[in-house]
């Protein structure tokens, strides 16, 4: 399967990239890493991204080559960091597209419906982060890993993982992060334009977060919501939201299972974490209309949030 890989991309000229809705750190961090890979290799490469790259992520060299629109003339098509046609940047189009073109799936989500559809498929449940894997099919390529590749590798390793603090970090990952750091990657700027560098803005909107946890002890479940007034009251984009849900299912004791509720216009956007072996998410989120992994998972339904008497309701 590598000689099959290796083949496509030494021969493919017009090479499209997507990701998933709302992308995040291990999702952009693929499509940079390739997006280099194959510029330098003297290929036409088409990431596709809909939405605004958050601002955490500008710092990332090659961000700009992301833009808006498919190429319809592609002759290669790599779907990255998800497995359900639903979660696509481009939604069921992406089955359309596969279809017509020569498809490689590089993800490490479980099973979905794209992975039957891919030419190639690079999947791998167990792996930390889909960054993960790219580096493991660089490596087997022997395609040269640069400090700006390393880096885009990293950020996807270090967001998946949230800075090794999650159970699915590795020994392996470990090892990776090592070899990155030492061909270059730029581990302390991940750190704190990702992680850390939050303004009074931000914080202000986490505070009114942290102000409306409550604790369901029947269910054990921890939960809190933002409107989408605290956004525009705070004077902050929604991505300042990025890392409550982390930092809540890492940092309390307790509860087993963790619930934000994010506001949108028309819907409800739910992030769903856990520490507990015997919970999977994946599959409460996938009755939602979602989906991700055993311990971090997500959901998006219709509907407006409205609190009463410290209670918070879906309409």
């Amino acid at each position: 399967m590598l000689e099959g890989l290796k083949d496509l991309f030494t021969q493919s000229k017009r090479i499209l990239l997507v990701t998933h809705q709302d992308p995040d750190g291990d999702a952009l961090g693929s499509m940079v890493a390739l997006a280099l890979v194959f510029s330098r290799m003297g290929k036409e490469v088409y990431p596709v991204l809909s939405t605004q790259v958050p601002s955490c992520f500008l710092f990332l060299e090659g961000i700009n080559l992301l833009q808006k629109g498919p190429e319809r003339n592609s002759d290669l098509l790599i779907v990255l960091d998800h497995a359900e046609s639903k979660r696509s940047e481009m939604g069921l189009e992406i089955l359309e597209l596969m279809s017509q073109r020569c498809s490689v799936l590089i993800d490490h989500h479980p099973k979905g419906d794209l992975w039957d559809i891919a030419h190639l498929n690079f999947a791998n449940p167990l792996a930390a982060s889909t960054t993960e894997i790219l580096y493991f099919l660089f490596q087997s390529l022997e395609i040269p890993i640069n400090h700006h590749v390393a880096t885009a590798l990293l950020t996807g390793l270090l967001t998946d993982t949230n800075i090794f603090c999650n159970s699915n970090t590795t020994a392996l990952s470990l090892r990776i992060a090592a070899h990155l750091v030492s061909l270059g990657a730029k581990r302390g700027e991940i750190i704190r334009h990702v992680f850390g560098g939050k303004n009074s803005d931000v914080l202000r909107l986490w505070g009114r977060a942290l102000s409306r946890l409550r604790y369901n002890k029947k269910y054990s479940l921890l939960v809190t919501f933002l409107k989408s007034e605290d956004f525009l009251e705070c004077g902050v984009p929604e991505e300042a939201a990025s890392g409550i849900v982390n930092f809540l299912n890492l940092n309390l004791f307790g509860p087993s299972l963790v619930l934000l509720l994010v506001e949108r216009t028309g819907k409800i956007k739910g992030s769903l974490r856990t520490q507990k072996e015997n919970l999977d998410l994946s599959q409460l989120a996938q009755i939602l209309g979602g989906g991700g992994h055993k311990k971090a998972a997500g959901f998006e339904v219709e509907g407006q949030l409205k609190s009463e008497k410290g209670n918070v309701f879906v309409v």
